[in-house]
Order: structure tokens, then sequence, then C-alpha cells
């Protein structure tokens, strides 16, 4: 076993490099891991942050080793030990990570397999954010609305078959217009999708509207059942309907 004079020594002669890690080797990327650990896994982008995709296993000098196959790319890690996540103390290149919480060990795995400790450049911008320039024009948004393409219609009861035409044509929009209201210099345009148009406009705005009083907030539900129970949106005829009418269908 080397002697605590002997490392020291091996780590004034060898360059910085060779005692920095994670290392390139055959297979993939080694981990090593020193400390009084019962458990020990690494995790990062290669493994989705899972705590037991990639165990260390101890050899019989305490160190936990880990050969983990790893594609050239930037990736950010930790160590798991025992419950903890913890830096690699060996690798001198660190980053902040992706929501700036914390900071996580990073290494850049090139296409040569050989590894340098950082990770991306900084940009002149720094973190990207939700900013905007105070100056320089006006900055034109095109909002691109996809999740009302498909028809939720059932052709043989004439019934859309789930309340997300109403409630993403309108809570969504509302929620959106507010948000951009903050930024009164950003210009937008909505694209409604045609198919969400026929929904709206043949299922509420023809068989609901008429009976909707917009002036006090009512709809004659006695009436609108009536004449199209079963026809537009099953969740407005359940909200309509009184409870002590339903029947087995609706409970």
């Amino acid at each position: 076993m080397m002697s605590s004079t002997a490392r020291l020594l091996l780590a004034l002669l060898l360059p910085p490099a060779l005692l920095s890690q994670p290392q390139s080797v055959s297979g993939g990327v080694l981990f090593e891991y020193k400390g009084n650990k019962s458990y020990v896994s690494v995790v990062g982008d290669f493994n989705g942050w899972s705590k037991d995709e990639h165990p260390l296993l101890r050899d019989p000098a305490g160190v936990f080793r880990r050969v983990v196959p790893v594609t050239p790319g930037v990736y950010q890690y930790k160590f798991y030990a025992d419950g903890e996540y913890l830096l690699d103390e060996r690798n001198p290149g660190t980053i902040q990570n992706y929501n700036n919480s914390s900071v996580n060990s990073v290494f850049t795995l090139q296409d040569d397999n050989t590894i340098l400790f950082r990770g991306y450049e900084p940009t002149p911008q720094g973190v990207m954010n939700d900013s905007y320039p105070q100056s320089g024009g006006t900055l034109y948004l095109n909002l691109i609305w996809h999740q009302h393409q498909p028809l939720y219609l059932d052709p043989g009861t004439d019934q859309l078959q789930g309340p997300w035409v109403r409630t993403h044509a309108t809570k969504d929009y509302y929620d959106m217009a507010s948000v951009l209201e903050r930024y009164p210099d950003v210009h937008y345009n909505v694209n409604l999708t045609s198919s969400m148009l026929f929904q709206l406009q043949r299922y509420y705005v023809e068989r609901l509207k008429p009976f909707v009083d917009t002036k006090k907030n009512r709809v004659d539900a006695k009436k609108f059942l009536a004449a199209w129970e079963g026809k537009t949106d099953p969740w407005i005829d359940l909200a309509l309907k009184p409870t002590k009418g339903f029947g087995e269908k609706e409970l």
C-alpha cells in the first residue's frame, strides 16, 4: 500500500491533469470516489440523475470506481453517497445547475475522447431568463397554439367528448394575454386553428349562446337542456342540470 509520503511526492511530480478526474478510458469515462461511505453512485446528465443506474464498486483499498459509457458532450454530475449529493473534489470544473439553485461538477468529453474540465463557454448575455431589451425597437412574437387541432367530436352522438375545447379556448388564452400585458412593447399574434374555431362556433356559439343572458350572467338551463341536452358538451349538461335529477348515467 502506498504511504502518505509517496502519495505527496506523486502529487508533486505528476501533472495536474493526471490527478484530475473523471478520466477517459476504454469503454467510457472512469469515476472514482475516496471516502468512508457504504454506498456511492454517480448521477448526472448521462443517466437522468438516477441514483441506482451507476453504483460505484469498492475495491480492497476502499476506493469506489465505475466506468460509465458516455458519448461526446457536456455533462453535469455529482456523487450520491449515503443519501448526500456531493461534488467531485478531484474535478476542478464546476458550473451552476440549470435553475441556478446549486453547483454541479462538469466535464466535456470531446470527439477524440479527451476530457475538458469545463462546460459551456459563457456568453456575453449571461444566463438566459425572462427578460427583454429595453431599447432597440419592437420585438414581434408569434404565438402558435396547436393543442386545438384535434376534433373532439363524436359524429354518432353529435357531442364533444371532453371539455378540452371550452377549457383551453378560454382559460389558456386569457392567461397568455395577462402574461403579455406586462410587456406592452411586445406584439403578438395568436393562430387559432380552424378545427377549434369550428367546435367553438357549432357547439358553444350557435347552440349555447341563445340561452345566455350576458347582462345578468345567467343561463336559461331549462330551455337549453330541452333543446340541446346531449348535443354540446357533456360537462355543461352536468353543470346546468340539478343534481336531484341525476340518474345512473350522470353518476
